[in-house]
């Protein structure tokens, strides 16, 4: 998959993939005393995404990479906070609401829209 087209594909995946792991993988993603390792799982998954870097409208590259950010930390972020407020709902909700997110977001850049 390609990041921006398949933006929301891939955030579905992830969160619906997160939502769906056991505790050792919770614990991974979740708990601040793994930041090393989740810091690592997150500069793996950018390094083996293919990206384009005038797939965002022509952005600067600089750009380009706050846009990679943002599109990876929304679905992280809230699937962190679902575990954290005990998974109330269920794994479709988060999912559905990362995608709005993230894709009103990247939208929502005024050089994006043309």
């Amino acid at each position: 998959m390609r990041i921006p087209e398949d933006i929301e594909t891939i955030t579905r995946a992830f969160v619906l993939f997160s939502c769906g792991q056991d505790e050792v993988y919770e614990r991974i993603t979740c708990d601040p005393s793994f930041a090393r390792i989740q810091g690592q799982m997150t500069e793996g998954v950018l390094a083996s995404r293919s990206f384009d870097k005038t797939a965002f409208g022509g952005v600067p590259e600089g750009e380009a990479s706050l846009l990679v950010t943002f599109v990876q930390t929304v679905p992280l972020t809230l699937y962190r906070r679902w575990v954290a407020d005990g998974k109330l709902v269920l794994p479709e909700r988060p999912a559905d609401i990362a995608c709005a997110l993230v894709l009103g977001g990247v939208r929502g850049v005024p050089r994006l829209q043309d």
